[in-house]
């Protein structure tokens, strides 16, 4: 707890980050990945062996962008520092550990960058309704010289997170139903893949394809199909489970395990495409 406190005193972070809980919940995440570190160690192999095999891909190597960067633990740094002129991580938060691995390498950067373009607007005035939300809605700005000079680009473990924080900040202002905050995520999904698909580089996707929650009993309580919502199976590479939260892990025995899918993201994406359905169900 005390290690805990002390990061959140002394990380860099900006007025957002802290008042809609990313620092909270990087640091939150960090300690998670030390008690997990063996359930985890599968995926987080598997993470790595799709983005090597999505790098060789490229046959140029100018920049290469990292997509919620994160703790650095589901992409191998030091390879793609080796491969490529100039590395971008990019995430609203960036702990010491990552800071520190960063800084080994003169052509690593960290780009500090709210990939949902929409926590300062919260901040700022919580919009009347949906309508007003959706109209916020839009893609993180990056330097033109930047996207012009993407020969690699990955979104990391991002997409499924993109909603809760800011869902849940509107969801504790009180003025929106369950239904519409749903819309406001699919929304929030829709529009990071249609950005991710106009960079121009090669596109590596990695993401949560399902989400399962189980009891003590290994019965399943809840699941959430982000795959469906979005076509992401018919563009994914590989496929595996990744045990987030292991029996023990969670309050009351419960354990959370997700299927991650790797997918080569095409071109132009376009969510309108996909039929809109719900994608949660309780059992």
């Amino acid at each position: 707890m005390l290690a805990e406190i002390l990061t959140w005193l002394t990380t860099p972070a900006s007025a957002e980050a802290r008042r809609l809980g990313y620092l909270r919940a990087a640091i939150g995440l960090q300690s998670r990945a030390g008690r997990c570190r063996a359930a985890w160690s599968s995926h987080l192999t598997r993470c790595h062996d799709a983005v090597r095999a999505s790098v060789a891909r490229c046959s140029r190597r100018r920049t290469a962008i990292v997509l919620g960067s994160g703790l650095g633990l589901e992409f191998p740094l030091d390879e793609l520092a080796k491969e490529f002129e100039r590395v971008v991580l990019a995430d609203i938060v960036h702990l010491p550990a990552i800071r520190r691995q960063a800084a080994r390498q003169p052509n690593v950067e960290l780009l500090s960058i709210d990939l949902t373009a929409l926590a300062r607007a919260l901040l700022i005035a919580v919009p009347r309704d949906t309508a007003a939300v959706m109209r916020l809605i839009a893609p993180p700005r990056l330097p033109p010289e930047m996207i012009a000079d993407a020969d690699w680009v990955i979104s990391c473990n991002l997409l499924s997170q993109l909603p809760m924080l800011p869902v849940a900040w509107l969801e504790r202002r009180g003025r929106f139903a369950a239904a519409d905050l749903e819309r406001i995520g699919r929304r929030l999904m829709a529009c990071h893949l249609e950005w991710l698909g106009g960079f121009p580089g090669v596109r590596c996707l990695i993401a949560d394809a399902e989400q399962t929650v189980r009891d003590a009993e290994g019965r399943t309580l809840e699941s959430t199909d982000v795959a469906a919502a979005f076509d992401l199976d018919r563009h994914a590479t590989a496929s595996w489970t990744w045990e987030l939260a292991p029996a023990g892990e969670l309050a009351d025995g419960l354990s959370a395990v997700h299927r991650v899918v790797a997918c080569d993201w095409p071109a132009d994406y376009s969510a309108a495409a996909v039929e809109p359905s719900g994608n949660s169900t309780s059992v």
